[in-house]
């Protein structure tokens, strides 16, 4: 029996689980995506500006309320909500500097503090894209079409994987070769109705 050939357009996380997964029973080849968003016509994509720095002034005053996330309003006069992940936290670095990644900072950071920026697209979760990621599971398969992307989920590298993962079980005969608890949970058309909780569903 000939391996049908599946094209998996567009990689990244999602499209590299997936492709990963059905290339056990599948002849798979991947095609990297354009400039052109993958995804369901109700999702609508917002433009991030992201700084890598060392710049305390972007956390909390108190170092005791210092977390992974953060979320700080300007100050008085200035526009907006900047979030900044300590790094830090987040990744266990092994420094004794302070590193910090700010998306949309609203004023400027402090001289010599900047290490990098880079300019992201990201799901914008509105109404409509929370009511398409329930109903998109019910066109998945139309045409031979299927779709996986973090932002099925929270948008966030675990809800990449586990929706190209799923996609791949449903196209192919290849199952993931683990078992863990709750490894579809973060997909929403398994989510609970009601259940806020990020590993409730099975």
């Amino acid at each position: 029996m000939t391996a049908p050939n599946i094209a998996v357009i567009g990689s990244e996380i999602a499209g590299f689980s997936a492709a990963w997964l059905l290339s056990w029973t599948q002849n798979v080849t991947v095609l990297e995506r354009n400039d052109r968003l993958d995804g369901h016509a109700n999702f609508r994509f917002t433009n991030n500006h992201a700084v890598l720095h060392s710049d305390a002034s972007f956390m909390p005053r108190h170092r005791h309320l210092w977390s992974s996330w953060n979320y700080l309003r300007g100050r008085q006069g200035e526009d907006g909500l900047s979030l900044t992940y300590w790094m830090n936290s987040l990744q266990s670095l092994a420094t004794i500097s302070n590193l910090f990644v700010t998306l949309n900072p609203h004023r400027a950071f402090a001289p010599d503090t900047v290490q990098y920026r880079i300019d992201y697209i990201h799901p914008l979760f509105d109404a409509a894209a929370i009511a398409a990621q329930k109903d998109l599971w019910q066109v998945q398969g139309t045409q031979h079409s299927w779709f996986a992307g973090a932002w099925m989920g929270y948008s966030l590298h675990d809800d990449g994987l586990q929706a190209g993962l799923e996609v791949a079980e449903c196209i192919g005969s290849a199952q993931r070769p683990w078992q863990v608890g709750g490894q579809r949970g973060r997909i929403a058309h398994n989510w609970l109705e009601g259940d806020l909780h990020l590993w409730a569903a099975q």
